[in-house]
C-alpha cells in the first residue's frame, strides 16, 4: 500500500501517534487474503529494538529463532495542518554477523505480534 487512500480502503486508520491500525469499522480484523503470515512477526525486544522477522519456536527451549531479522525504524512528522506522515525504514539487525539466523532468549522479548499487511508485504517481497 502506497498512499493514504489505499490504507483507508484496506480498513486501516491513522493513530494519534502516526501508526496505521485496523479501523473500528473493520472490527480490528484485517483480511490477509489467506496469506501465510504466522511465521513473520513484529517483535519488540526489551532493549527497545523493533524487529520484523521470521520466527521459529524451539520446542521446550528458552529461545526463539529469528531468521533474517530487520530492524524497523519509524519516523513521524506532523505538518502545520496537523497531518501526520510516517516513514518506515529497515536496517539489518546484527549487521556484522556472518549468519542471518539468531537464537534469542524468550525473556529478552517484550512482545510479539502480527505485522500490518504493508509491513508484511515489504518484508516478504524484500523491498527494503
Amino acid at each position: 500500500m502506497n498512499n493514504y487512500d489505499e490504507m483507508v480502503s484496506a480498513g486501516y486508520e491513522m493513530s494519534g501517534e502516526g501508526f496505521w491500525i485496523p479501523s473500528e469499522e473493520s472490527g480490528g480484523d484485517i483480511n490477509f487474503d489467506d496469506e501465510q503470515t504466522d511465521d513473520v512477526k513484529l517483535v519488540l525486544l526489551k532493549n527497545g529494538d523493533l524487529l520484523l522477522t521470521k520466527v521459529r519456536e524451539v520446542m521446550g527451549g528458552d529461545s526463539i529463532i529469528f531468521d533474517d531479522p530487520k530492524l524497523v525504524i519509524s519516523r513521524s512528522a506532523a505538518s502545520a495542518d496537523g497531518n501526520v506522515t510516517t516513514t518506515i525504514q529497515y536496517s539489518e539487525w546484527m549487521s556484522l554477523s556472518s549468519s542471518r539466523e539468531f537464537s534469542v532468549r524468550r525473556d529478552f522479548i517484550a512482545t510479539m505480534s502480527t505485522p500490518i499487511k504493508s509491513l508484511y508485504d515489504s518484508y516478504v517481497e524484500g523491498k527494503f
